[in-house]
């Protein structure tokens, strides 16, 4: 998440669908918030106790937050964006380890994250307004990721009981 506003409710509704749908971690880019946005209680009351379960991690700029996480994997960079041009979201192949980026719900993502993504997905909207809550879009994406996942292994999408432990 980059530069996102209205911090500790969006990020309270990003960690209670980030772990509904078995999301772990999140990488936030920020100048504007610090960490501790994390335990307003704004955010802890909208998030029902998942920011307990996530792991955040802040960044100063996306260079280094996309670099620290392809130090973990060989991620797709999928950037979602309001353009019709774009791949829509549900074609996009979430069988490779994928993260996920999402702007300012008024701007977008920035040039520079534009410039690092492996691809630029848009998220389906019929109605009048251009873009979506960024929490909700959040929701949407890993939507379409889990029902990808249950497609290729329908017997690996829920955490064990030690598993839900950690």
């Amino acid at each position: 998440m980059e530069d996102i506003s209205t911090p500790s409710a969006n990020l309270g509704q990003t960690l209670r669908c980030m772990d509904a749908m078995g999301a772990q971690h999140l990488h936030v880019v920020s100048k504007r918030f610090a960490p501790s946005v994390l335990q307003s209680r704004d955010c802890r009351v909208v998030s029902r106790g998942a920011h307990q379960y996530i792991s955040c991690h802040w960044h100063q700029d996306i260079e280094s937050a996309l670099a620290e996480a392809r130090d973990r994997l060989p991620y797709q960079i999928v950037a979602t964006v309001c353009d019709e041009d774009a791949v829509p979201i549900e074609d996009i192949d979430f069988a490779k380890p994928t993260l996920i980026m999402f702007g300012n719900e008024s701007r977008g993502l920035s040039d520079s994250a534009l410039s690092l993504s492996d691809v630029r997905a848009n998220i389906a909207n019929c109605g009048v307004t251009e873009s979506l809550n960024v929490a909700v879009s959040v929701g949407i994406a890993l939507s379409h990721a889990i029902a990808a996942a249950r497609r290729l292994s329908p017997d690996t999408l829920h955490l064990t009981a030690s598993q839900q432990q950690l």
